[in-house]
């Protein structure tokens, strides 16, 4: 029988949507190999004078001894005849599609370890990313550090939260201690802050693995993610189209799942729209829920750091990690609440869902019967849904656009080359 081909098996893992390579690629063909000699063997048996078996076989009996050859042939088989997270790499090569909540579960049953989880992401990450130009700054050891860490701590039964161990990236508008934070700017190219944010603190004190620091439009400005200094960003869905922004990146890396999830800002629209565009969940959470402490500032009374994921419920618990009062931000609500998960399940009766009719007017039709059906889902579920009417919404984007810009020019004025810009040794002129 010829050696059956690696690649065929390649192949074939691929139609299940599987990716096996390397050393694993060679493990499997060879043990198929040997399958298919047993199956060759077992055709060519005399077993024409070989009784039926009239009872089952007890624990104690041992295979008939023509077909004892399968323990001969098999050695790596019966080696690996071990409970299902004992296993090798073929099962988990899927993990990039299991949910933050699904991974936390494998990570706590010991299916896997933090650090294969790390090693797994890492891999996308590197075969993904070149076509995405989602990263602007990898960090591959401090991700393995972390991951590392992880596992010590669940070895010895110290969890820190069901996000630890679990791979994330960050927005490049939120600092990070020791890691450069460009905020999609040539002109914060090289400053690498000494503090971490408020929120980075906090989702790395719940156990979170930084894989690095994502791309956005330049300073938050943008709604394309095509105006970062650092070149556009990809969707992953369809590359010739745009994610969205300013948070386009981390919409981007989610909806690739190259990692679970990714933190964002939202300023007018900067989670929620490359959300949408990208097919996945976002929020931007109520003003003050989040610390704004170490967020490269937009418009400071409309900023607010936010999350994605795949859906709500892995959401919830982001914000868990996410939230809680910051001294340092003097709009961080003292009163926020630390658990987003407990109400996930809860019967939606007596929740009133309002649909301004003033949003549907001109809305393409598509859009509104998908908008519809949502509702009409919540409805069934038990909310009760009320036509409302915004009056005064016409004016909302000229609104913004004057508090944005007035914020923005206080906020970015200390790029002014000399607290932080670029510098020329040739400048001779202030032009």
């Amino acid at each position: 029988m010829s050696q059956l081909d690696p690649a065929t098996v390649a192949k074939t893992a691929h139609l299940a949507q599987l990716e096996i390579e390397g050393a694993e690629l060679t493990r499997l063909a060879a043990e198929l190999e040997q399958i298919f000699a047993l199956f060759s063997a077992i055709n060519t048996a005399e077993i024409s004078a070989t009784p039926p078996l009239s009872h089952p076989l007890g624990d104690t009996q041992r295979l008939r001894p023509d077909i004892a050859i399968a323990r001969d042939m098999m050695p790596s088989i019966q080696e690996n005849r071990r409970p299902l997270h004992h296993r090798p790499q073929s099962h988990r090569m899927t993990m990039h599609h299991d949910s933050l909540k699904t991974l936390a579960a494998r990570l706590a049953a010991r299916e896997i370890s933090a650090r294969e989880l790390c090693e797994h992401t890492l891999a996308r990450i590197a075969q993904h990313n070149p076509t995405l130009n989602a990263y602007i700054t990898e960090t591959s050891d401090h991700a393995r550090a972390a991951a590392d860490a992880s596992d010590a701590r669940r070895s010895k039964g110290e969890a820190r939260s069901p996000l630890d161990g679990i791979p994330m990236a960050h927005k490049d508008i939120f600092c990070t201690q020791g890691v450069r934070t460009t905020a999609g700017s040539k002109m914060l190219e090289h400053f690498i802050p000494s503090y971490d944010a408020g929120i980075v603190e906090n989702l790395a004190a719940a156990g979170a693995v930084m894989t690095g620091k994502v791309s956005m439009d330049e300073f938050a400005m943008g709604s394309s993610n095509e105006r970062s200094a650092f070149g556009a960003v990809k969707n992953p869905w369809q590359h010739e189209h745009v994610p969205g922004g300013s948070s386009g990146a981390s919409a981007a890396v989610v909806a690739a799942r190259l990692v679970p999830y990714a933190t964002g800002s939202d300023t007018g629209g900067s989670i929620r729209q490359p959300a949408a565009w990208c097919g996945i969940t976002g929020i931007k959470p109520t003003y003050g829920t989040l610390s704004r402490w170490g967020m490269i500032a937009y418009a400071s009374s409309l900023d607010q750091a936010g999350a994605f994921a795949v859906s709500a419920e892995d959401l919830a618990l982001i914000l868990n990690g996410m939230a809680g009062h910051d001294p340092r931000d003097s709009t961080s609500s003292a009163q926020t609440r630390t658990r987003f998960d407990d109400e996930l399940n809860q019967p939606l009766a007596g929740i009133r869902i309002g649909l301004p009719r003033n949003y549907f007017r001109d809305l393409n039709p598509a859009m509104a019967d998908t908008i519809h059906a949502a509702a009409a889902l919540y409805e069934k579920l038990g909310a009760t849904l009320v036509d409302i009417d915004l009056a005064y919404s016409d004016a909302a984007i000229a609104t913004y656009y004057i508090i944005a810009s007035a914020e923005a020019s206080s906020n970015l004025s200390r790029y002014d080359g000399a607290r932080y810009g670029h510098r020329s040794a040739q400048a001779k002129t202030l032009q």
